[in-house]
């Protein structure tokens, strides 16, 4: 299957905002620009999903999980050498950026072509639900009360990214100690594979049950945290936070992609990008009202019951799934 003409501009979209981006990288351009950049690489993940949801011959849950390790190995590699390039020259980030992005162009329209996307139902909760031929408006339905968790789940775990990080100097402890959070969040994401391979053979053998273990470990997370002044609580925390989303994060896209009727499987994976993106682009705010206006015991309280209300609603409401 070659790149489409919408894949091709979005990739040519990214590549020139970055070309912007390494000539003039000061204010207002590199809002501009960076809006620009989001804007195509936003297209860009939405092909790369509904490519995976596509692809004959592989369980899904096994090619969204290798998706989900990819970037996040991609993360930690490009965040543990962004510092010696940005010591260098903060322009050579962007000339990096650049340069990843036009080989990725190359991968695609020289080796894209070459694989088979034909749609075969290799999961049995696949083939279940096409003899049951569920009419599109219920299939519609059932994806958006999942992409509602979803931007739920994105709504807590960028408080992490934001809010919680500006707590730990509150307590006394360093950004290197924040830091080292995220390392372990990486490296457990690398080396908690066969963990989690035995958790869904055991515990989690369809969608639900992954995604519903999924948040009540991120719940876990968050409940850790209420009682955390100390740095043990907080790695506590983190490792919790990690196991959630390394079994909710790939297997939301994995179920919408076996929900979706064949040919809008594109299009039910751009509410999945969606719902992530608003939820990382409110998180912050949300969580920054709550805590200026109350505490951060509070905000944890507030995401507690919003998982959980989101959680119990998608296990009642998708029950025949």
């Amino acid at each position: 299957m070659p790149a489409s003409l919408s894949q091709v501009a979005a990739f040519i979209t990214s590549i020139v905002s970055l070309i912007g981006l390494v000539m003039y990288h000061g204010w207002p351009a590199y809002a501009v620009l960076l809006v620009v950049l989001g804007l195509g690489t936003g297209i860009v993940v939405i092909s790369i999903n509904s490519f995976a949801a596509s692809m004959s011959g592989y369980d899904h849950r096994y090619v969204f999980n290798s998706i989900y390790l990819g970037l996040n190995v991609g993360v930690a590699v490009g965040t543990s050498i962004a510092g010696f390039i940005a010591d260098i020259n903060i322009t050579l980030i962007f000339a990096a950026n650049l340069l990843l992005y036009i080989a990725f162009l190359a991968i695609v329209l020289f080796f894209y072509k070459d694989l088979a996307v034909v749609h075969h139902p290799d999961h049995p909760e696949e083939t279940k639900r096409i003899k049951t031929g569920r009419r599109s408006q219920k299939q519609f339905m059932n994806v958006l009360v999942i992409c509602a968790l979803y931007l739920v789940i994105w709504i807590g775990y960028v408080q992490w990214q934001s809010n919680i990080a500006a707590r730990l100097p509150e307590l006394h402890m360093s950004m290197e100690q924040y830091s080292f959070l995220w390392t372990i969040n990486a490296v457990l994401i690398v080396i908690g594979q066969p963990l989690i391979s035995q958790i869904i053979k055991k515990a989690a053998r369809t969608y639900k049950a992954q995604i519903n273990i999924g948040v009540i470990s991120f719940i876990l997370s968050f409940v850790v945290l209420m009682f955390s002044v100390q740095y043990a609580g907080f790695l506590v925390a983190i490792v919790l936070l990690t196991l959630g989303e390394m079994l909710a994060f790939p297997a939301i896209p994995a179920m919408i992609s076996t929900i979706a009727p064949t040919g809008q499987k594109g299009a039910y994976q751009s509410f999945v990008n969606m719902s992530s993106t608003i939820g990382r682009a409110i998180g912050p705010v949300i969580g920054g009202i709550i805590v200026e206006r109350s505490s951060y015991t509070y905000l944890y309280i507030v995401i507690i019951i919003l998982m959980g209300l989101s959680v119990f609603i998608f296990h009642y409401l998708l029950k025949s799934i």
